[in-house]
């Protein structure tokens, strides 16, 4: 598949019209963070998603899109609270507890920053909506599709996002494609966002799909 090409300023400056000194332009690349045995002990490994060992068996772990940790200093995925509670609770995560010798993959469903650098309950879901129906899907897609392997195990911790109804959650967007992606995986595990999984409920809680 062809990259994508997204927009991100135009559709960023459509919601925030003098956001253009303090945007953040930047993508932030999915990557290899290491074997998750190794994980638990010593922590993140950064490096791109492509180089993982082409023998090794990896979790995909899906997140909705970077906040402003993840650009200090070189971008990268789930950095601050949210690697942190992966790092000490991935492996008490039902349906990862045997998953050890797996490697691990951080992947932002979109990769720019949908919350501008503000409070997330402003503008991040209107801008990853935007985003999603602008070419953020069919690019989440095609990376994914290049990330995958047979024998991995796939896990959407997507946010959910302030709408309503559950048709409009950003996890279920997210989760849509993933399906329509892997129709033959018997499951796709589904669990709340890492930033709150020093709750125990959100590490174990499988959320529900309304369209399976």
């Amino acid at each position: 598949m062809r990259p994508v090409m997204i927009d991100f300023p135009a559709i960023a400056r459509h919601h925030q019209e003098k956001c253009s000194s303090v945007l953040e332009e930047r993508c932030c690349p999915d990557q290899f963070v290491g074997v998750i045995s190794e994980i638990q002990s010593s922590g993140f490994t950064r490096d791109s998603a492509s180089k993982r060992p082409a023998d090794l068996p990896c979790v995909l772990l899906i997140l909705e899109s970077p906040h402003t940790s993840e650009f200090d200093e070189s971008p990268g995925p789930a950095k601050g609270p949210t690697g942190n509670n992966i790092v000490r609770y991935l492996h008490q995560v039902p349906g990862l507890q045997d998953k050890g010798d797996f490697g691990l993959l951080l992947v932002n469903a979109v990769q720019f920053q949908c919350s501008l650098g503000f409070p997330t309950s402003k503008f991040r879901d209107a801008v990853f909506l935007d985003v999603w129906s602008n070419d953020g899907r069919p690019d989440f897609e095609r990376r994914f599709q290049t990330l995958y392997r047979d024998g991995d195990c796939v896990i959407n911790c997507c946010t959910r996002g302030r709408a309503r109804a559950a048709s409009d959650h950003l996890r279920t967007h997210v989760q849509r494609a993933l399906v329509d992606m892997l129709p033959a995986i018997p499951e796709i595990l589904r669990r709340n966002h890492p930033s709150f999984w020093h709750f125990l409920a959100n590490r174990t809680r499988e959320w529900p799909y309304l369209d399976s």
